[in-house]
């Protein structure tokens, strides 16, 4: 030991040793960065990272040996074979690799750290051998041995440290026990060296200098050791940054599931609520409708006179109204229950074989007196031998009887309501067409919302819910049809049911 103190005190220059020991903290410090990335890597990446690693734990070794060579200090002028200077650092990445992936592999730590020792004292002899002068060197085995077991020691100490001892401490720990196997080893093994004069030996003359090589092994130490460190420190910020997003992510992910199973809730309410809607609705238009029905009833026999003259002619007309309000109520009622069974799910089709055209002209006949009244023009348009339609009777008189009141409804006197019929290429449609007020593509949606109302001054003059659209739509789409609406300002609306979807494959001819 003292051997060794005497060897740095007396034969080399401390400043340069100084920044010998410095590169070499430096290097081992950016390569235990490097291997902290190799730890949580895998595949490619992981093989990246090691080959970083290696490259400039050698490189430091490298820089560490000729500085602290230039630092040494002799009588003799000294040069380096380019050759075997060369050869010094190739052997010095290749074994520190082979140690760092060994290390990684498990029950092979110490194997692994080993050899990385074994990789700092092959850098250090092979270099020695590419030492030039009017001298040979003669080897103290006990110090060559010595300078072995410390480069192999630390090596196995270092990797241990980093291994097992997790976060900043065990990297300190690791950098610093290979930076003093590093320098503990060049120091012993040049306490081993004793240089001889022998002014026969003959230097080539592609030997370099010792400044000029410690110059520049240095700044390719450096540049190497830099990019090292800035690589791993960006590898790191961008893995903290992923790791950031995934927890945003994640944190997203929860917000979604927990928002998820309120609107779970929530729907689960809303359709508890429609349960009891239609089931209110049920129950409330059964109650209404048998006091409606006898009303309507009664009133019909009064305005009948069946069992003599009312008396005053007032009371006569007080009884039409009646009568007319509680149809228009019962129908409301009707139509209200038939939105809510069709809301439900719960409308059911009663299909049979019928003749459209005899169900229009039905519908049309029932409503030539409201036309008449109203100073309209209502025709029915039938094309010959119509096929016979099988679907809900019911059903479909409803939608008729809707579109054509509505059309009657909005439609002007002098105006002119018409219901075609047309079969192409087996479709079936329907088309009702009214030369009446009309609307604006705004007012569309609108008019086929439930009990949506377009503000005009002439739809106020008639009673109406809003239902009838929204309901002949529903109950078109329940039988798989289409219901198409087109309307202008002024110019009238034309509502067209392709009932082709529900009718090629259900109608037979009469």
């Amino acid at each position: 030991m003292l051997r060794v103190l005497g060897c740095i005190i007396n034969d080399h220059d401390l400043r340069l040793v100084a920044i010998a020991a410095f590169l070499c903290a430096f290097s081992c410090w950016t390569t235990g960065t490097l291997l902290s990335r190799v730890r949580i890597s895998s595949g490619r990446q992981r093989r990246n990272w090691t080959a970083a690693a290696a490259i400039v734990f050698g490189s430091g070794i490298w820089a560490t040996h000729f500085v602290a060579m230039l630092a040494f200090q002799t009588s003799f002028p000294i040069s380096y074979a380019l050759d075997w200077t060369f050869v010094s650092i190739g052997v010095a990445v290749a074994l520190s690799g082979i140690g760092f992936t060994l290390m990684f592999q498990p029950g092979s730590t110490g194997l692994g750290g080993a050899v990385v020792g074994l990789g700092i004292c092959a850098m250090h002899y092979i270099g020695m051998h590419g030492l030039r002068g009017y001298f040979h060197i003669t080897w103290n085995g006990a110090y060559v041995a010595a300078s072995m077991l410390i480069a192999i020691g630390f090596g196995i100490a270092a990797t241990w440290a980093f291994q097992n001892v997790r976060g900043l401490r065990g990297l300190i720990a690791a950098s610093g026990l290979w930076a003093g196997g590093i320098c503990a080893m060049h120091f012993t093994g040049m306490s081993a060296a004793l240089l001889v004069p022998d002014p026969s030996i003959d230097i080539p003359d592609f030997a370099i200098a010792p400044a000029g090589l410690s110059i520049a092994v240095t700044a390719i130490a450096v540049l190497i050791t830099t990019l090292g460190q800035i690589s791993a420190q960006m590898d790191r910020r961008l893995a903290d940054q992923r790791t950031g997003e995934a927890a945003r992510q994640r944190s997203l992910i929860e917000s979604l599931q927990a928002r998820k199973a309120e609107l779970n809730k929530a729907l689960a309410d809303a359709h508890a609520a429609n349960e009891a809607k239609s089931a209110f609705l049920a129950n409330m238009s059964h109650e209404l409708r048998t006091p409606l029905n006898a009303i309507i009833g009664f009133t019909e026999l009064m305005q009948s006179q069946l069992f003599g003259p009312l008396g005053h002619s007032k009371y006569l007309e007080y009884v039409g109204d009646v009568n007319k309000s509680g149809s228009h109520l019962l129908s409301l009622i009707n139509d209200i229950l038939d939105l809510s069974r069709l809301d439900a799910g719960k409308a059911e089709l009663v299909e049979e074989i019928f003749s459209l055209g005899l169900l229009i002209e039905d519908v049309c006949r029932s409503l030539q007196p409201l036309a008449r009244q109203s100073g309209l023009t209502l025709r029915a348009d039938i094309i010959a031998d119509l096929p016979g339609l099988k679907a809900d009777q019911r059903r479909i008189r409803q939608v008729i009887l809707n579109l054509v009141s509505n059309a009657v409804k909005f439609t002007p006197a002098g105006g002119t309501v018409s219901v075609r019929t047309a079969e192409r290429d087996g479709e079936l449609s329907l088309e009702v067409r009214d030369t009446g007020i009309g609307m604006s593509q705004a007012d569309l949606p609108k008019a086929l919302e439930r009990f949506g109302q377009v503000d005009n001054r002439l739809a106020r003059k008639y009673q109406g819910t809003g239902l009838g659209l929204p309901l002949a739509k529903q109950l078109v789409e329940i039988h798989d049809g289409t219901f198409d609406i087109r309307s202008e300002p002024g110019l009238g609306t034309t509502v067209t049911d392709l009932t082709g979807s529900f009718c090629t494959k259900r109608f037979e001819r009469n």
